[in-house]
């Protein structure tokens, strides 16, 4: 067992990581508690019940899982895809979203009002789409204030980025919509994206392939009421 010395409770951490007062931010908070649940979590904590309430601490050889599990969590805001992130030996999906983040972050030198920073971003983006442990490597921020500070309460990265689509290419559209799970307006999207992109080409027809599929189960669903 390690010893207690090696731990710190998650307000500790989080101020020692990003330099942040966790209590003042209610939906790191939330977060952290998906992230450290005791059957669905995947941080692992150790729990001691002081005084019928528990004591929550993490070890420091969790510190980097939990890093990252903010940082990418900022972009990608779902819990399940940050799990599958940190989780899953899965190089499609960690190149998928990789490229995902480039579409959406590379090329800006803001994102939703918050400052990107260049170099941190490109380094996040690549290791991203790597096979490095991501429980053992740390990730770059590429935020220079983290997205849950910076968002109003219930709206995540994606929600407010789709809150701009006026303002945003057909390209970025779809790409925002894919990420956010939404594959019929993404699919309406990419009927006006025309790019020389190979990246956003092939997503284009990736969108394509699923909408069809998706409707095609609709119709059989349909057909056989």
């Amino acid at each position: 067992m390690p010893n207690n010395e090696n731990r710190m409770s998650i307000p500790e951490v989080i101020s020692l990581l990003f330099g942040i007062k966790l209590s003042r931010h209610k939906k790191i908070k939330d977060c952290l508690d998906n992230f450290t649940r005791e059957k669905s979590g995947f941080i692992p904590v150790h729990r001691d019940t002081v005084v019928h309430k528990d004591n929550i601490t993490i070890s420091h050889d969790q510190h980097t899982t939990l890093f990252n599990a903010v940082v990418l969590q900022g972009l990608f805001s779902e819990t399940r895809t940050v799990r599958r992130l940190l989780t899953e030996n899965n190089h499609d999906f960690r190149k998928q979203m990789a490229e995902l983040a480039e579409i959406i972050l590379i090329g800006r030198n803001t994102l939703l009002g918050i400052s990107l920073l260049p170099t941190e971003t490109l380094e996040f983006i690549e290791v991203l789409g790597s096979d490095v442990d991501l429980t053992q490597v740390r990730l770059k921020n590429p935020f220079e204030t983290l997205p849950q500070i910076v968002l109003e309460s219930g709206m995540n990265t994606i929600q407010a980025f789709l809150a701009q689509t006026a303002a945003l290419s057909a390209s970025d559209s779809m790409m925002a919509h894919y990420l956010a799970g939404d594959i019929e307006m993404a699919w309406k999207a990419a009927q006006q994206v025309s790019s020389g992109n190979e990246t956003v080409n092939k997503y284009k027809s990736l969108i394509k392939k699923e909408y069809e599929e998706a409707s095609e189960f609709d119709e059989l669903l349909a057909s056989l009421e």
